[in-house]
């Protein structure tokens, strides 16, 4: 089974509460270093309503792609749960990530 590593999101800091002018600014890196594609990401703050991000293509394996927040998530707080899906058709297990201490998110086997 893949895991999530934590080498986290940085997509929703939040600088002592001041608000950001444009989504563009929440943004992360997923790291695929497992031995398939990824193709889809979830993240949840309470592990129970999941939001899938918009990928372009399936992130392959060894590569690496930029994601980008919805601009409602603007003043969330920096932990979030995160699940990866496979071209297998497999899930990651959820992992709690704190976005706002760690620029990218690793995904490993």
């Amino acid at each position: 089974m893949k895991k999530l590593c934590m080498t986290l999101l940085c997509g929703v800091t939040l600088v002592a509460g001041a608000p950001l002018a444009v989504a563009a600014d929440y943004q992360f890196e997923v790291d695929n270093q497992t031995s398939q594609a990824i193709t889809a990401v979830r993240a949840s703050e309470n592990k129970t309503d999941w939001s899938e991000f918009t990928l372009s293509e399936e992130v392959p394996s060894k590569s690496s792609v930029t994601l980008e927040w919805a601009e409602h998530t603007n003043d969330s707080g920096c932990e979030w749960w995160v699940q990866v899906d496979y071209k297998d058709g497999s899930s990651s297990e959820p992992a709690q990530f704190d976005f706002c201490k760690n620029p990218s998110l690793v995904v490993s086997d």
